[in-house]
């Protein structure tokens, strides 16, 4: 009789400064599965539930596909939107026959207005629905905020190996692997935390460079037949909640208190080389100039301008327009791609029709805290609704909608993408997409803080991370947490 395996993928990381709350239709662009859609659509993708899926399947398991819900980062999930999201997954799983396992793929970042984590949220009504004899394994983003409260009910918990993030369908399948082994073997299979107050920027988090590298080989260098998984969890810095840090988890098959004491040994290198989490920062007039005399020179780099702090990836709006402003200010006589979120510049775009000329002051529409509208004007290139299928490593065969778009080419070599929903620029899919070719570009406008590393590996020369504002600052000491606990590093040195 073959082991029957349930598997719900709900995935949403919330930022709690971002200026638009998440919704249920973010949820439904994006692609809310249930059932055999669910396995159908996620096939082949680079994604924890068809990772779990093909492994479970290539062990004669019998899956039983519940759901998948994904969607961009974005502000905090309302209570009505997280009950039409996940009701019909809790309806699907208590009507199954019996079950050998749960698989759970979380991002763990996941806030709604009545769960700071949501994600322990799902984790404690699925525990409570099939009883506690029924292992649970969950997989989480590498940024995800592990508290010691989602380990109450699940069994098994690991994360990502790598950021920029390449290993989600790996993920899948060695949590069910994991779970199976669970299944399998007399020794139980376990997960101890331990956590610091540590916040460090998403920008340093890079787990192949320092000092991210020495953390990551110290984890390895545990691993054994009785230490299964180590998984770093740097956090997504821009939540404010309770319990923010950053944390450690080790899975064996070692009694509780031998994993803590692991986890808590590489806990204690990771705050001992606190310091050493830092990012230097270029001004946007001081990155135009330097790419320009780069040209003048004939030293020509293809150069990436990183606005990480208006990062859609992260939970941002990705409408700030402090980059193009400058761009305008400056000509800027090189050819350089950009990206806003501005539905009205869309629609204007579109009653000029390609080939048409626009007079438009875009940015600033949904966040105006961090920029001012700039005035632009140019011929319209190009305008579309179709999905970007991502290409890159990161998220490949994954389809986002950007809903509708344009592109306006406003002279001397710049050329702006306008979009009614956030693009994901870093992948170069983004802009290959809208009709944008990159190796024709002097540089392109990421709104990204590691993800391009991955999205355009091996075509870029440099990363220009540029000193702007925004809810996914890397300047986390000047963002005004006022629920996290204090002290906590670096706000409090």
């Amino acid at each position: 009789m073959s082991i029957k395996i349930a598997v719900i993928s709900l995935i949403q990381e919330t930022n709690t400064f971002s200026a638009k709350n998440a919704t249920y239709e973010d949820f439904k662009m994006q692609g809310i599965w249930y059932g055999q859609e669910a396995d159908l659509n996620s096939r082949g993708s680079n994604t924890e539930i068809a990772g779990a899926i093909s492994y479970l399947r290539s062990q004669s398991c019998e899956v039983i596909p519940i759901m998948r819900a994904w969607a961009m980062s974005g502000g905090i999930l309302g209570d009505d939107d997280f009950r039409a999201l996940f009701q019909p997954a809790l309806e699907m799983l208590v009507s199954l026959p019996a079950l050998d396992g749960v698989m759970l793929n979380l991002h763990g970042a996941l806030i709604t207005q009545s769960h700071d984590y949501a994600d322990a949220e799902i984790v404690a009504r699925v525990r409570a629905l099939i009883g506690e004899e029924i292992p649970i394994a969950v997989t989480h983003d590498l940024h995800a905020n592990v508290t010691g409260e989602i380990l109450e009910h699940a069994d098994i918990l690991i994360g990502y190996q790598t950021y920029p993030h390449i290993d989600q369908a790996d993920t899948g399948a060695k949590a069910a692997k994991l779970l199976l082994d669970l299944l399998a073997v007399g020794a139980p299979i376990q997960t101890a935390i331990s956590k610091i107050p540590l916040l460090i920027p998403a920008e340093v988090q890079i787990i192949k460079s320092e000092p991210m590298l020495q953390v990551r080989n110290l984890a390895d260098s545990y691993l054994s037949d009785r230490v299964l998984d180590i998984s770093l969890f740097p956090v997504q810095p821009w939540i404010d909640v309770p319990e923010l840090g950053f944390a450690v988890t080790v899975t064996g098959t070692l009694a509780k208190l031998e994993l803590l004491k692991i986890a808590t040994e590489i806990s204690d290198k990771i705050w001992e080389i606190k310091e050493q989490f830092e990012v230097g920062l270029v001004k946007p007039a001081d990155a135009i100039v330097r790419i320009k005399k780069g040209n003048e020179k004939g030293r020509s780099k293809f150069s990436i301008l990183l606005q990480s702090s208006d990062a859609p990836p992260g939970g941002a709006a990705g409408d700030s327009a402090a980059l193009i402003s400058e761009l305008v200010k400056a000509g800027p006589d090189f050819n350089v791609y950009t990206n806003l979120v501005d539905a009205n510049a869309v629609v204007a775009a579109g009653n000029a029709g390609i080939g048409g000329e626009v007079e438009l002051l875009i940015g600033a529409s949904l966040d105006p805290r961090w920029s001012k509208p700039v005035f632009i004007s140019g011929k319209v290139l190009n305008l579309g609704s179709t999905p970007i299928l991502l290409k890159g490593i990161v998220m490949n065969g994954q389809e986002v909608s950007i809903g509708n778009w344009a592109t306006i080419d406003c002279g001397r070599g710049l050329i702006v993408l306008v979009s009614t929903e956030p693009a994901p620029s870093f992948d170069p899919a983004t802009y290959e997409s809208v009709g944008l070719q990159v190796s024709k570009a002097d540089a392109v406008h990421v709104r990204s803080c590691a993800l391009f590393r991955a999205g355009y590996v091996e075509l870029f020369d440099e990363v220009l991370i540029l000193d702007i504002p925004g809810p996914t600052s890397p300047a986390l000491a000047k963002i005004d947490y006022r629920r996290a606990q204090r002290p906590l590093f670096p706000l409090d040195r």
